[in-house]
């Protein structure tokens, strides 16, 4: 038995104390007020009240203290000709801290300040009319009472209420680790120093409504475990929320922010209200929680928002928002459940709005989003992500070809990667990857008046001689002004609607130009010679003259003869003969026409039939990326073969 009571007593004496047991707090005295406020400490070579470390009774049934200590800081604080500090780190104070009552009154502001003072109030005065003037509900309200030292608060337990309604802060305020077990009102304050309140813990409802922060405002690893109020709040250089957590609502309405917005990192338990908010320098919401529903309703972004690794367990909404030229949400690595979060915004400008640095890492976050816009009927946005999907796996396809020796640049897999590429830039540059209905039909009208000028010059312009077979200089005037008119409206439509016009109508002009162009150049250097030379090579089928989809019919008529008596030469003798031309290249084109021209089968050169057959073969492609793009830009069909 004495051994082990041996035992016991040397692990009591070797065994170092508990880390988080609270040392006893000196009760703070009268006399110890007046002694400390009548010498104040320089520990930092600027004069302080030093109560650190104490335990501060502020309660109701403790009414004359209360008063007296008020009174004695007030006096203390005041009448010091040079800004007088207050220290109460490590202090217990029990019951409400009013701040008010520690400030000099309005009316005796120039009396006791310094000249330095004095100038600094200017300028604070000075941003202040500049915010009102920039934002009209800023408060114009005057300061209860003005504090002129720095405030230090760090690892104090303040058991009850903190009022600072209202007050003016010169310098710094420090509350690093501070525990607020009571509910903090700071609104309408204005603060001139920094505020740093990293790893305080809010206990109750904190609030900062209406506040002015002149200089840097910091809660890293802050934790609010009642509502946050920062409504209409002013951040002239910036906050940092980093790590911060939020356990209530977080009111943050209105809030401008002049500096970079740290949000970094943050858990938001409850509702989040950024509505009407000013976010002039960048926002970062990196890696950040957001449990409850958030909404930028009628917010402003000039810069940047990150959104990087953000968890989202309820809706974002993004309505009315106005993202100014250059801005954008990077969303890289954004988690959320498609089928039970919504991304809320203004169709045809969220999705214009969102942005991913690579593919790689973020296809899923695409394809989550592109099916959340989707489900909700904002189709623009859902071909904008799409397009800009396939525009990332075109550079991660080219990164990778350059990347890859030139030895091994044959192999038949990268040969399929250049394929690829090709393909997909193609559909890139000429729809938009299926996104843009008025690309694709202005691309198609360029090139059906392109083939039926083309057309026309080889069936008018046979030779000069010894018999001039040529057209007439009114066709061909009617021929030139309509084809620079079309062209002209095509090229307008094309440019307002491609994001890189050079781009497309350079892939454009790679299928057009380089196989007509030499097949003309090889029937004109060999010449014609044929019978029937002078006859049009086109007929039409006169039974029916209709507006009609010819998808199935063929450029060259049946070779049964009992045909021809339903085929017969175009008139070309007519002043409206010329339209035929473009009606032919509509109809192998676009599939669309009034009357149903073909070539006819007897005395054609090979290189006519040629020329036909490849612009054919090229309305084929065209017909099937506009109906592809048609069902992708229709909500319903888009829809369904979407869930198909």
């Amino acid at each position: 038995m004495a051994g082990g009571l041996a035992v016991l007593l040397v692990a009591l004496l070797v065994l170092p104390a508990p880390l988080h047991a609270a040392p006893e707090r000196e009760p703070l005295t009268l006399e110890a007020l007046q002694a400390r406020a009548a010498a104040p400490a320089s520990p930092n070579g600027s004069a302080t009240i030093d109560l650190q470390a104490f335990a501060i009774d502020l309660r109701a049934e403790n009414a004359e203290f209360r008063d007296r200590f008020y009174r004695i800081l007030q006096q203390a604080l005041a009448r010091s000709p040079v800004p007088l500090g207050l220290d109460l780190r490590q202090s217990v104070i029990q019951g409400q801290l009013n701040l008010a009552k520690l400030g000099i009154a309005p009316d005796a502001e120039t009396l006791a300040l310094t000249e330095a003072e004095r100038a600094k109030l200017e300028r604070l005065r000075a941003a202040e009319e500049g915010t009102a003037e920039a934002a009209p509900q800023a408060s114009q309200e005057r300061s209860v009472a003005l504090l002129r030292g720095p405030l230090d608060l760090s690892e104090a337990e303040l058991q009850g209420p903190v009022e600072g309604n209202g007050m003016l802060f010169l310098q710094p305020i420090r509350a690093l680790g501070t525990a607020f077990a009571g509910t903090v009102n700071w609104s309408r304050a204005h603060f001139g120093g920094e505020l740093d309140f990293s790893r305080a813990s809010f206990g109750e409802t904190a609030t900062f409504a209406h506040s002015t922060f002149f200089a840097s405002a910091t809660f890293r690893r802050a934790d609010f475990q009642g509502n946050a109020h920062f409504a209409q709040a002013f951040f002239h250089q910036g906050a940092s929320m980093a790590h911060a957590d939020f356990g209530g609502v977080a009111d943050w309405t209105q809030v401008r922010w002049y500096g970079q917005a740290d949000l970094a990192q943050t858990n938001w338990q409850d509702r989040v209200l950024f509505a009407k908010g000013r976010f002039l320098d960048e926002v970062t919401l990196a890696e950040a929680t957001f449990e409850g529903p958030v909404t930028f309703r009628g917010a402003r972004f000039n810069a940047p928002v990150a959104l990087q690794g953000v968890s989202l367990f309820a809706q974002l909404d993004f309505s009315n928002a106005v993202f100014a030229r250059g801005t954008y949400l990077n969303v890289a690595n954004l988690a959320f459940d498609a089928n039970k979060t919504r991304i809320l915004g203004d169709p045809g400008a969220i999705g214009r709005a969102i942005s991913v640095p690579t593919l790689q890492g973020n296809e899923s976050v695409l394809r989550n989003l592109v099916f959340n816009f989707r489900s909700l009927e904002q189709v623009q946005d859902a071909n904008w992500l799409e397009y800009q999907t396939q525009r990332l796996r075109l550079a991660q396809i080219a990164e990778r070809w350059a990347g890859t020796p030139l030895a091994q640049r044959w192999h038949w897999k990268r040969v399929r990667e250049a394929v690829q590429w090709l393909g997909l830039s193609v559909l890139l540059l000429l729809s938009q990857y299926g996104t843009n209905v008025g690309l694709v039909v202005s691309v198609g009208i360029l090139g059906a008046a392109y083939f039926a000028v083309l057309f026309w010059f080889l069936d008018r312009w046979r030779r000069r001689r010894p018999a001039a077979i040529l057209p007439g200089r009114q066709e061909t005037a009617c021929m030139a002004l309509s084809f620079g008119l079309v062209s002209a409206l095509s090229l307008l439509a094309l440019v307002r609607s491609a994001e890189q016009p050079v781009l497309t109508l350079a892939c454009l002009g790679a299928m057009v130009l380089p196989v007509p162009l030499l097949l003309v150049a090889r029937l004109y250097r060999q010449g014609r010679y044929h019978d029937m030379l002078d006859v049009t090579y086109l007929v039409e089928d006169g039974s029916a003259r209709q507006l009609r989809l010819l998808v199935v019919r063929l450029p060259i008529i049946p070779k049964f003869y009992f045909y021809r008596d339903h085929f017969t030469p175009i008139r070309c003798d007519r002043r409206w003969g010329w339209l035929n031309y473009y009606d032919f290249s509509f109809n192998n084109l676009l599939k669309l026409g009034f009357n149903d021209i073909r070539l006819r089968d007897q005395h054609l050169p090979g290189t006519v039939s040629a020329l036909v057959w490849y612009q054919w073969g090229l309305g084929s492609l065209y017909i099937g990326l506009l109906i592809w793009t048609l069902s992708r830009t229709i909500p319903g069909l888009n829809l369904l073969l979407y869930l198909g």
